[in-house]
């Protein structure tokens, strides 16, 4: 993965994802909620990191 969307991930994760979810479960299903705001960021940053790492692999074996 490139620095840039390394940088990315690193900022959505700390910042906006979480945040956002932190914000919006707890509106959505209840209080108890906030607590998934974590694993629902890890997971969303998981599925993001692994799509991008795809898409380098494929690409360098392009060139």
């Amino acid at each position: 993965m490139k620095a840039g969307a390394a940088f990315l991930v690193v900022v959505a994760r700390g910042l906006v994802i979480s945040g956002i979810l932190i914000m919006i479960l707890p509106a959505i299903v209840s209080a108890d909620a906030i607590w998934l705001a974590m694993p629902v960021t890890e997971l969303l940053v998981m599925i993001y990191t692994a799509a991008m790492t795809r898409k380098t692999a494929f690409i360098c074996d392009l060139i």
